[in-house]
């Protein structure tokens, strides 16, 4: 016989484990190999999530992997979940990563699936993004967006912010544009910076490129400023 605090702790640990192997099959598209984005570690993560959870106890049944995946990837994909669902903080950190530059220069980057207009628009953009970006503790923030929009076009821009006084912001969108590795990418500034909050402000980027996903994007922006730290610590030929 099972007690009820024993059921309450399986349930919330079939719970916990539940939520952690959807996050893991979203980021791998399901261990897709075509995908390119699971690995061995993934992959055994699953298993061993599927495996040594005592589901019966925690009166969930076994979840089929593939059902899993399509549930939690359709629900991120739903435009209503993120317009009408989500705050701007819970927009920036549902699908985010920090990157840290040999540079020192560290730079978070929030990946959105509905355009930029209804992340900005926000009554609170300015003010909430500014939060999460001190409570991130990161010197930049790249707010990447891609979708289908209205017209059935699929569409990718972002917007990157960064302090007003700081050069960082203006390095990074100048490499972005004028780069030879990055042109290919398509880069190009669309408009003034948008103030936000307490001197930071955002430069809007459009990505002709449709293929420039963040597992792109970092990369240049790593090599954005471990270059420049390279330049700056170079010593000038006597």
């Amino acid at each position: 016989h099972v007690g009820a605090p024993h059921r309450e702790a399986a349930a919330e640990d079939a719970a916990a484990r539940l939520a952690l192997l959807g996050t893991v099959l979203l980021d791998t598209a399901d261990l897709d190999p075509d995908a390119g984005r699971g690995t061995e570690r993934d992959r055994r993560a699953v298993e061993a999530l599927l495996d040594a959870t005592k589901w019966e106890e925690g009166g969930t049944a076994r979840p089929d992997r593939h059902a899993l995946y399509a549930e939690v990837r359709d629900a991120k994909l739903d435009a209503t979940f993120w317009r009408e669902e989500l705050d701007t903080i819970d927009r920036l950190r549902i699908d985010y990563k920090m990157f840290r530059a040999t540079s020192g220069v560290r730079v978070g980057m929030s990946s959105v699936l509905i355009p930029l207009r209804y992340v900005t628009d926000a009554g609170r953009f300015g003010t909430d993004a500014v939060e999460y970006i001190e409570e991130s503790g990161v010197n930049l923030l790249v707010v990447m967006a891609a979708c289908v929009d209205e017209e059935g076009v699929f569409q990718r821009e972002m917007m990157v912010v960064g302090r007003d006084e700081d050069e960082l912001l203006e390095k990074l969108v100048a490499f972005l544009e004028g780069d030879e590795e990055a042109a290919q990418w398509q880069f190009a500034k669309k408009a003034k910076k948008v103030e936000l909050a307490k001197r930071w402000v955002g430069t809007l980027i459009q990505q002709g490129h449709k293929g420039g996903s963040r597992k792109v994007v970092a990369p240049l922006i790593l090599r954005c400023f471990q270059e420049s730290c390279e330049k700056s610590t170079t010593p000038s030929a006597p």
